[in-house]
Protein backbone atom coordinates (compact mmCIF):
# COMPACT_ATOMS: atom_id res chain seq x y z
CA UNK A 1 0.00 0.00 0.00
CA UNK A 2 1.49 3.36 -0.56
CA UNK A 3 1.08 5.68 2.45
CA UNK A 4 1.46 8.96 0.46
CA UNK A 5 -1.93 7.95 -1.29
CA UNK A 6 -3.49 7.56 2.13
CA UNK A 7 -2.19 10.70 3.97
CA UNK A 8 -1.86 13.93 3.84
CA UNK A 9 2.05 15.16 3.29
CA UNK A 10 2.42 16.54 7.12
CA UNK A 11 0.92 12.95 8.04
CA UNK A 12 3.35 11.03 5.57
CA UNK A 13 6.32 13.14 6.71
CA UNK A 14 5.93 12.43 10.24
CA UNK A 15 4.92 8.64 9.52
CA UNK A 16 8.11 8.21 7.38
CA UNK A 17 10.14 9.94 10.68
CA UNK A 18 8.83 7.45 13.05
CA UNK A 19 10.30 4.59 10.68
CA UNK A 20 13.04 6.08 10.24
CA UNK A 21 14.20 6.20 14.10
CA UNK A 22 12.10 3.20 15.30
CA UNK A 23 10.31 5.69 17.51
CA UNK A 24 7.01 3.55 17.28
CA UNK A 25 6.84 -0.11 17.11
CA UNK A 26 4.69 -3.07 16.39
CA UNK A 27 2.15 -3.41 19.71
CA UNK A 28 3.45 -0.58 21.49
CA UNK A 29 0.92 1.40 24.09
CA UNK A 30 1.93 4.82 23.79
CA UNK A 31 0.49 7.90 25.76
CA UNK A 32 0.63 11.50 24.13
CA UNK A 33 1.02 14.40 26.30
CA UNK A 34 -1.53 16.49 25.15
CA UNK A 35 -1.81 20.27 26.51
CA UNK A 36 -4.75 21.04 23.43
CA UNK A 37 -2.02 23.21 21.46
CA UNK A 38 -0.70 23.46 18.29
CA UNK A 39 1.84 21.06 18.15
CA UNK A 40 0.40 18.42 20.37
CA UNK A 41 -3.49 18.68 19.06
CA UNK A 42 -1.47 17.94 15.55
CA UNK A 43 0.26 15.19 16.87
CA UNK A 44 -2.60 13.46 18.12
CA UNK A 45 -4.74 13.41 14.41
CA UNK A 46 -1.34 12.26 13.02
CA UNK A 47 -0.93 9.32 15.40
CA UNK A 48 -4.67 8.47 15.57
CA UNK A 49 -4.21 8.23 11.73
CA UNK A 50 -1.45 6.07 12.02
CA UNK A 51 -1.93 3.63 14.97
CA UNK A 52 -4.06 1.40 12.79
CA UNK A 53 -1.12 1.08 9.75
CA UNK A 54 1.71 1.19 12.88
CA UNK A 55 -0.67 -1.09 15.35
CA UNK A 56 0.10 0.42 18.33
CA UNK A 57 -2.53 1.66 20.93
CA UNK A 58 -3.14 5.14 21.62
CA UNK A 59 -3.74 7.09 24.78
CA UNK A 60 -3.77 10.81 26.11
CA UNK A 61 -3.14 12.44 29.12
CA UNK A 62 -3.67 16.34 29.81
CA UNK A 63 -1.56 17.89 33.15
CA UNK A 64 -3.00 21.10 34.21
CA UNK A 65 -0.42 23.78 35.56
CA UNK A 66 -2.46 26.07 37.09
CA UNK A 67 -0.75 29.01 35.96
CA UNK A 68 -3.64 30.56 33.65
CA UNK A 69 -7.07 31.09 34.47
CA UNK A 70 -8.35 29.77 30.70
CA UNK A 71 -6.42 26.42 32.02
CA UNK A 72 -9.65 24.57 32.81
CA UNK A 73 -10.91 25.11 29.62
CA UNK A 74 -7.68 23.82 27.69
CA UNK A 75 -8.37 20.41 29.75
CA UNK A 76 -12.22 20.62 29.51
CA UNK A 77 -11.37 20.72 25.69
CA UNK A 78 -8.68 17.69 25.68
CA UNK A 79 -11.46 15.38 27.74
CA UNK A 80 -13.86 16.67 24.29
CA UNK A 81 -11.43 15.91 21.76
CA UNK A 82 -10.19 12.36 22.90
CA UNK A 83 -13.89 11.27 23.50
CA UNK A 84 -14.91 12.35 20.13
CA UNK A 85 -11.41 10.26 18.78
CA UNK A 86 -12.61 7.05 20.95
CA UNK A 87 -9.23 7.85 22.73
CA UNK A 88 -8.36 6.57 26.40
CA UNK A 89 -8.15 10.46 28.60
CA UNK A 90 -6.20 10.69 31.57
CA UNK A 91 -6.27 14.43 33.74
CA UNK A 92 -3.88 15.58 36.01
CA UNK A 93 -3.12 18.69 37.70
CA UNK A 94 -0.71 20.41 39.73
CA UNK A 95 0.21 24.43 40.99
CA UNK A 96 3.47 24.72 39.57
CA UNK A 97 4.47 27.88 40.91
CA UNK A 98 3.81 26.30 44.19
CA UNK A 99 6.25 23.50 43.56
CA UNK A 100 8.31 26.46 41.91
CA UNK A 101 8.84 27.98 45.44
CA UNK A 102 9.40 25.49 47.34
CA UNK A 103 12.32 23.87 45.23
CA UNK A 104 14.13 27.18 44.40
CA UNK A 105 13.70 27.13 40.82
CA UNK A 106 11.93 28.56 37.72
CA UNK A 107 8.20 28.09 36.64
CA UNK A 108 9.67 26.61 33.40
CA UNK A 109 11.33 24.57 35.31
CA UNK A 110 9.00 23.26 37.73
CA UNK A 111 6.28 22.41 34.91
CA UNK A 112 8.64 20.88 33.04
CA UNK A 113 9.58 18.80 36.08
CA UNK A 114 6.09 18.13 37.30
CA UNK A 115 4.72 17.56 33.78
CA UNK A 116 7.47 14.48 33.47
CA UNK A 117 7.27 13.37 36.56
CA UNK A 118 3.48 12.71 35.93
CA UNK A 119 3.73 11.14 32.39
CA UNK A 120 6.56 9.09 34.09
CA UNK A 121 4.03 7.84 36.88
CA UNK A 122 1.60 7.17 34.51
CA UNK A 123 3.14 5.12 32.15
CA UNK A 124 4.38 3.23 35.57
CA UNK A 125 0.66 2.85 36.41
CA UNK A 126 -1.31 2.36 33.52
CA UNK A 127 1.89 -0.29 31.68
CA UNK A 128 2.37 2.81 28.62
CA UNK A 129 5.62 2.13 26.65
CA UNK A 130 6.20 4.89 25.41
CA UNK A 131 5.23 8.96 25.79
CA UNK A 132 4.98 11.22 23.23
CA UNK A 133 5.83 14.49 23.12
CA UNK A 134 5.09 17.29 20.72
CA UNK A 135 8.04 18.79 19.94
CA UNK A 136 9.31 19.89 16.73
CA UNK A 137 12.40 20.96 14.70
CA UNK A 138 11.93 25.15 16.00
CA UNK A 139 11.10 23.53 19.29
CA UNK A 140 14.89 22.09 18.90
CA UNK A 141 16.89 25.02 17.62
CA UNK A 142 15.24 27.12 20.23
CA UNK A 143 16.82 24.73 23.12
CA UNK A 144 20.30 24.74 21.44
CA UNK A 145 20.36 28.41 21.40
CA UNK A 146 18.84 28.63 25.20
CA UNK A 147 20.95 26.07 26.26
CA UNK A 148 24.21 28.35 24.65
CA UNK A 149 23.41 31.42 26.22
CA UNK A 150 23.27 29.52 29.34
CA UNK A 151 27.06 28.35 29.17
CA UNK A 152 25.99 24.60 28.17
CA UNK A 153 28.59 22.12 27.30
CA UNK A 154 27.97 19.33 24.33
CA UNK A 155 25.16 17.99 26.10
CA UNK A 156 23.43 21.44 26.14
CA UNK A 157 23.95 21.95 22.53
CA UNK A 158 22.66 18.96 21.59
CA UNK A 159 18.98 20.41 22.02
CA UNK A 160 16.14 18.00 21.88
CA UNK A 161 16.82 13.75 21.23
CA UNK A 162 14.02 12.27 19.78
CA UNK A 163 13.71 9.22 22.04
CA UNK A 164 15.77 9.22 25.84
CA UNK A 165 16.24 6.44 27.43
CA UNK A 166 13.22 6.50 29.77
CA UNK A 167 11.08 6.02 26.59
CA UNK A 168 9.86 9.77 25.62
CA UNK A 169 9.57 9.72 21.80
CA UNK A 170 9.32 12.79 19.47
CA UNK A 171 7.61 11.62 16.23
CA UNK A 172 7.70 15.58 14.79
CA UNK A 173 11.05 16.79 15.54
CA UNK A 174 11.89 16.22 11.45
CA UNK A 175 9.02 19.11 11.08
CA UNK A 176 9.16 22.85 11.53
CA UNK A 177 5.89 24.78 13.03
CA UNK A 178 4.71 26.32 9.95
CA UNK A 179 4.17 23.11 8.94
CA UNK A 180 2.15 22.42 11.37
CA UNK A 181 0.15 25.32 11.52
CA UNK A 182 -1.11 24.51 7.67
CA UNK A 183 -1.50 21.17 8.48
CA UNK A 184 -3.95 22.35 11.15
CA UNK A 185 -5.93 24.85 9.15
CA UNK A 186 -5.98 22.74 5.85
CA UNK A 187 -7.87 19.79 7.78
CA UNK A 188 -9.43 22.46 9.84
CA UNK A 189 -8.77 21.35 13.49
CA UNK A 190 -9.37 23.55 16.37
CA UNK A 191 -7.04 24.45 19.31
CA UNK A 192 -6.28 26.10 22.05
CA UNK A 193 -4.31 29.26 22.27
CA UNK A 194 -2.00 29.71 25.29
CA UNK A 195 -2.09 33.57 25.40
CA UNK A 196 1.19 33.42 27.40
CA UNK A 197 3.39 32.19 24.47
CA UNK A 198 3.00 35.43 23.16
CA UNK A 199 4.14 37.43 26.68
CA UNK A 200 8.47 37.44 27.17
CA UNK A 201 8.37 36.56 30.62
CA UNK A 202 9.78 33.23 29.77
CA UNK A 203 13.17 32.65 28.66
CA UNK A 204 11.99 30.35 25.96
CA UNK A 205 9.17 32.44 25.06
CA UNK A 206 12.23 36.00 24.78
CA UNK A 207 14.10 33.44 22.54
CA UNK A 208 11.38 32.23 20.18
CA UNK A 209 9.68 35.72 20.04
CA UNK A 210 12.86 37.97 20.41
CA UNK A 211 16.27 36.02 19.80
CA UNK A 212 15.62 33.90 16.93
CA UNK A 213 13.60 36.52 14.32
CA UNK A 214 16.61 38.73 14.77
CA UNK A 215 18.78 35.80 14.45
CA UNK A 216 17.42 34.52 11.16
CA UNK A 217 16.98 38.30 10.36
CA UNK A 218 20.95 38.89 10.32
CA UNK A 219 21.41 34.78 9.09
CA UNK A 220 18.77 33.53 6.88
CA UNK A 221 20.20 30.08 7.24
CA UNK A 222 20.60 30.34 11.08
CA UNK A 223 18.48 27.32 11.64
CA UNK A 224 19.98 25.07 9.34
CA UNK A 225 23.86 25.87 10.84
CA UNK A 226 22.33 25.29 14.02
CA UNK A 227 20.81 22.03 13.40
CA UNK A 228 24.54 21.05 12.05
CA UNK A 229 25.96 21.92 15.21
CA UNK A 230 23.84 20.22 17.38
CA UNK A 231 24.63 17.13 15.36
CA UNK A 232 27.80 17.26 15.51
CA UNK A 233 27.42 18.10 19.70
CA UNK A 234 25.16 14.43 19.33
CA UNK A 235 28.10 12.81 17.81
CA UNK A 236 31.07 13.88 20.09
CA UNK A 237 28.78 13.48 23.46
CA UNK A 238 27.69 10.31 22.05
CA UNK A 239 31.43 9.26 22.01
CA UNK A 240 32.14 11.12 25.43
CA UNK A 241 29.59 9.07 26.98
CA UNK A 242 30.64 5.55 25.48
CA UNK A 243 33.97 6.40 26.91
CA UNK A 244 32.93 7.42 30.14
CA UNK A 245 30.57 3.85 30.34
CA UNK A 246 32.84 2.28 32.75
CA UNK A 247 32.32 5.24 35.21
CA UNK A 248 28.43 5.37 34.92
CA UNK A 249 28.36 1.41 36.34
CA UNK A 250 30.25 2.93 39.59
CA UNK A 251 27.27 5.62 40.13
CA UNK A 252 25.28 4.47 43.06
CA UNK A 253 22.15 5.58 43.89
CA UNK A 254 20.45 5.62 47.38
CA UNK A 255 17.37 7.29 48.59
CA UNK A 256 17.43 10.60 47.55
CA UNK A 257 21.41 10.83 46.49
CA UNK A 258 23.86 9.47 43.96
CA UNK A 259 26.75 9.21 44.11
CA UNK A 260 30.51 8.22 42.75
CA UNK A 261 34.34 7.35 44.12
CA UNK A 262 36.61 10.68 44.09
CA UNK A 263 38.73 8.21 42.89
CA UNK A 264 37.20 8.32 39.23
CA UNK A 265 37.95 11.87 38.71
CA UNK A 266 41.40 11.13 39.21
CA UNK A 267 41.39 8.66 36.73
CA UNK A 268 40.19 10.70 33.79
CA UNK A 269 40.73 14.15 31.95
CA UNK A 270 39.88 17.00 33.68
CA UNK A 271 37.73 18.15 30.53
CA UNK A 272 35.44 15.16 31.44
CA UNK A 273 34.41 16.07 34.29
CA UNK A 274 31.27 18.17 33.72
CA UNK A 275 30.19 15.19 31.89
CA UNK A 276 30.59 12.77 34.40
CA UNK A 277 29.04 15.08 36.99
CA UNK A 278 26.27 16.24 34.50
CA UNK A 279 25.51 12.35 34.26
CA UNK A 280 25.14 11.92 37.70
CA UNK A 281 22.52 14.32 38.21
CA UNK A 282 20.34 13.29 35.66
CA UNK A 283 20.86 9.64 37.42
CA UNK A 284 19.64 11.73 40.37
CA UNK A 285 17.01 13.98 39.09
CA UNK A 286 16.63 13.91 35.13
CA UNK A 287 17.87 16.66 33.19
CA UNK A 288 19.09 19.28 35.58
CA UNK A 289 17.37 22.54 33.49
CA UNK A 290 18.70 25.08 36.24
CA UNK A 291 22.13 24.14 36.43
CA UNK A 292 24.67 26.20 34.30
CA UNK A 293 27.90 26.08 33.52
CA UNK A 294 28.80 28.65 36.80
CA UNK A 295 27.66 25.89 39.13
CA UNK A 296 30.11 23.22 37.26
CA UNK A 297 32.75 25.02 37.44
CA UNK A 298 32.44 25.82 41.40
CA UNK A 299 31.79 22.33 42.19
CA UNK A 300 35.00 21.90 39.97
CA UNK A 301 36.75 24.53 42.11
CA UNK A 302 36.03 22.95 45.17
CA UNK A 303 37.12 19.59 43.63
CA UNK A 304 40.99 20.63 42.63
CA UNK A 305 40.93 22.86 46.26
CA UNK A 306 42.52 19.35 48.14
CA UNK A 307 39.83 19.63 50.64
CA UNK A 308 37.82 16.25 51.61
CA UNK A 309 34.39 17.49 53.38
CA UNK A 310 32.76 20.24 51.68
CA UNK A 311 29.30 21.32 50.20
CA UNK A 312 27.61 23.32 47.49
CA UNK A 313 24.01 24.90 47.31
CA UNK A 314 22.88 24.27 44.00
CA UNK A 315 19.41 25.59 42.61
CA UNK A 316 16.07 22.93 42.62
CA UNK A 317 17.28 22.51 46.40
CA UNK A 318 20.07 20.42 45.19
CA UNK A 319 23.32 20.23 47.20
CA UNK A 320 26.73 18.88 45.75
CA UNK A 321 28.70 17.45 48.53
CA UNK A 322 32.05 15.76 49.11
CA UNK A 323 32.65 13.45 52.15
CA UNK A 324 35.77 12.49 52.02
CA UNK A 325 36.51 9.49 49.15
CA UNK A 326 32.89 10.30 47.88
CA UNK A 327 31.04 12.73 45.96
CA UNK A 328 27.80 13.08 45.43
CA UNK A 329 24.37 15.19 44.96
CA UNK A 330 21.40 15.13 47.11
CA UNK A 331 18.27 16.58 47.07
CA UNK A 332 18.23 18.76 50.05
CA UNK A 333 14.61 18.86 51.24
CA UNK A 334 14.32 15.34 50.83
CA UNK A 335 12.23 14.73 53.91
CA UNK A 336 14.54 12.73 56.64
CA UNK A 337 11.88 10.16 56.68
CA UNK A 338 10.61 8.60 59.88
CA UNK A 339 12.51 5.33 61.04
CA UNK A 340 11.30 1.67 59.49
CA UNK A 341 11.52 -1.92 60.75
CA UNK A 342 10.74 -4.60 58.45
CA UNK A 343 10.39 -8.32 59.32
CA UNK A 344 12.61 -10.97 57.54
CA UNK A 345 12.37 -14.50 56.75
CA UNK A 346 14.88 -16.71 58.98
CA UNK A 347 15.26 -18.84 55.67
CA UNK A 348 14.19 -18.19 52.01
CA UNK A 349 13.81 -14.35 50.22
CA UNK A 350 11.82 -11.37 51.23
CA UNK A 351 11.03 -8.71 49.23
CA UNK A 352 11.12 -4.91 50.61
CA UNK A 353 9.44 -2.81 48.03
CA UNK A 354 9.45 0.23 50.35
CA UNK A 355 13.33 -0.18 50.18
CA UNK A 356 13.69 -1.18 46.96
CA UNK A 357 15.77 -4.20 48.55
CA UNK A 358 15.34 -7.99 48.34
CA UNK A 359 17.22 -10.34 51.09
CA UNK A 360 17.71 -13.94 50.91
CA UNK A 361 19.04 -15.99 53.56
CA UNK A 362 19.95 -19.73 52.95
CA UNK A 363 21.84 -22.53 54.77
CA UNK A 364 24.82 -23.62 52.91
CA UNK A 365 27.28 -26.29 53.16
CA UNK A 366 30.13 -24.25 51.94
CA UNK A 367 31.95 -20.37 51.62
CA UNK A 368 31.95 -19.06 47.63
CA UNK A 369 33.82 -15.91 46.35
CA UNK A 370 30.83 -13.39 46.84
CA UNK A 371 29.38 -12.00 43.13
CA UNK A 372 31.05 -8.57 41.93
CA UNK A 373 28.46 -5.71 43.18
CA UNK A 374 26.62 -8.11 45.31
CA UNK A 375 26.46 -7.20 49.27
CA UNK A 376 26.54 -10.76 50.23
CA UNK A 377 28.06 -12.34 53.86
CA UNK A 378 27.99 -15.54 55.74
CA UNK A 379 27.37 -16.14 59.17
CA UNK A 380 26.80 -18.54 62.10
CA UNK A 381 23.47 -19.46 61.58
CA UNK A 382 22.54 -21.18 64.70
CA UNK A 383 24.00 -18.10 67.07
CA UNK A 384 20.87 -16.19 66.01
CA UNK A 385 18.30 -16.35 68.61
CA UNK A 386 15.31 -13.48 68.06
CA UNK A 387 13.57 -12.48 65.28
CA UNK A 388 14.92 -11.30 61.86
CA UNK A 389 14.28 -7.86 60.82
CA UNK A 390 15.55 -4.85 58.60
CA UNK A 391 15.33 -1.80 60.17
CA UNK A 392 17.17 1.78 60.58
CA UNK A 393 19.21 3.08 63.53
CA UNK A 394 17.93 3.53 66.64
CA UNK A 395 19.77 6.38 69.32
CA UNK A 396 21.68 4.33 71.40
CA UNK A 397 22.70 1.92 68.58
CA UNK A 398 25.65 -0.38 69.63
CA UNK A 399 27.84 -2.66 67.10
CA UNK A 400 30.80 -5.37 67.51
CA UNK A 401 32.75 -4.65 64.53
CA UNK A 402 34.79 -7.54 63.24
CA UNK A 403 37.76 -8.46 65.19
CA UNK A 404 37.23 -5.58 67.75
CA UNK A 405 37.33 -6.38 71.60
CA UNK A 406 34.41 -4.41 72.59
CA UNK A 407 31.50 -2.55 71.27
CA UNK A 408 30.88 0.54 68.94
CA UNK A 409 28.58 3.29 69.56
CA UNK A 410 26.71 3.19 65.76
CA UNK A 411 26.94 6.93 65.54
CA UNK A 412 31.02 6.13 66.15
CA UNK A 413 31.48 3.54 63.88
CA UNK A 414 29.61 5.61 61.02
CA UNK A 415 32.13 8.94 61.56
CA UNK A 416 35.11 6.21 61.65
CA UNK A 417 34.08 4.89 58.11
CA UNK A 418 33.37 7.92 56.67
CA UNK A 419 29.48 7.01 55.68
CA UNK A 420 28.11 10.07 54.41
CA UNK A 421 25.66 11.73 57.06
CA UNK A 422 22.69 12.11 54.65
CA UNK A 423 22.57 8.17 54.24
CA UNK A 424 22.93 7.11 58.00
CA UNK A 425 19.43 7.54 58.58
CA UNK A 426 18.38 5.40 55.81
CA UNK A 427 21.44 2.89 55.77
CA UNK A 428 19.41 -0.73 56.25
CA UNK A 429 20.40 -3.21 59.44
CA UNK A 430 19.97 -6.43 59.93
CA UNK A 431 19.40 -7.35 63.27
CA UNK A 432 18.31 -9.86 65.55
CA UNK A 433 15.79 -9.07 67.85
CA UNK A 434 17.92 -5.58 69.22
CA UNK A 435 21.03 -6.71 68.20
CA UNK A 436 22.86 -5.61 64.92
CA UNK A 437 23.93 -8.48 62.55
CA UNK A 438 25.14 -6.77 59.57
CA UNK A 439 25.63 -2.88 58.44
CA UNK A 440 23.83 -3.51 54.94
CA UNK A 441 27.18 -2.36 52.87
CA UNK A 442 29.41 -2.66 55.37
CA UNK A 443 30.35 -4.60 57.96
CA UNK A 444 29.06 -7.99 59.75
CA UNK A 445 29.30 -8.26 63.72
CA UNK A 446 31.90 -10.39 65.65
CA UNK A 447 29.27 -11.60 67.30
CA UNK A 448 27.71 -13.61 64.18
CA UNK A 449 30.68 -14.65 62.65
CA UNK A 450 31.71 -18.11 61.72
CA UNK A 451 33.85 -20.17 64.06
CA UNK A 452 35.22 -23.93 63.94
CA UNK A 453 32.03 -24.72 65.89
CA UNK A 454 29.66 -23.33 63.63
CA UNK A 455 27.35 -26.62 62.29
CA UNK A 456 25.42 -24.35 60.27
CA UNK A 457 26.80 -21.45 57.61
CA UNK A 458 23.77 -18.94 56.27
CA UNK A 459 24.68 -16.76 53.35
CA UNK A 460 22.58 -13.60 53.45
CA UNK A 461 22.56 -11.63 50.09
CA UNK A 462 20.99 -8.07 49.60
CA UNK A 463 19.92 -6.88 46.29
CA UNK A 464 18.23 -3.93 45.42
CA UNK A 465 15.31 -4.78 43.21
CA UNK A 466 16.30 -2.98 39.86
CA UNK A 467 19.02 -3.70 37.81
CA UNK A 468 21.85 -1.81 40.11
CA UNK A 469 23.13 -3.71 43.31
CA UNK A 470 24.03 -2.95 46.83
CA UNK A 471 27.65 -2.26 46.80
CA UNK A 472 30.04 -4.72 48.69
CA UNK A 473 31.45 -4.02 51.15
Amino acid sequence: MRMDTALHDFEYKVYQYILQHRLIEKKDDVLLSLSGGADSTALLFVLVKLRTVLDFNLSALHFNHQLRKSALNDEVFCAQLCNKLNIQFISESADVRVYADEQKCSVETAGRLLRYHTLQEAKKVYGFSKIATAHHYDDHIETVIMHALRGSGLNGLRGIVNKTPDDVVRPMLGVRKDAILDYLQTEQIDYCTDETNAQNTYFRNKVRNLYLPALRTAYADCDVLLGHLSVQAQRIAGEISSSLAPYYEKIMVQHDAASIPIACFNEIAPFLWPYLLFELLCTLNGAPADIERKHLKAIIAQMNSGKTVWQIDLPGHLIALRRYEEFLFSNATAREEEGYSYPVNNIGQTVIEALNLSIDIQIVTNIKKPIKNVYEKYLDYDKIEGVLKLRSKNSGDIFQPLNFAGHKRLKKYFIEKKVPREQRARLPLLCDGDHIILIVGYEMDERYKITHTTKNIARVTVKELSTKEVRDA
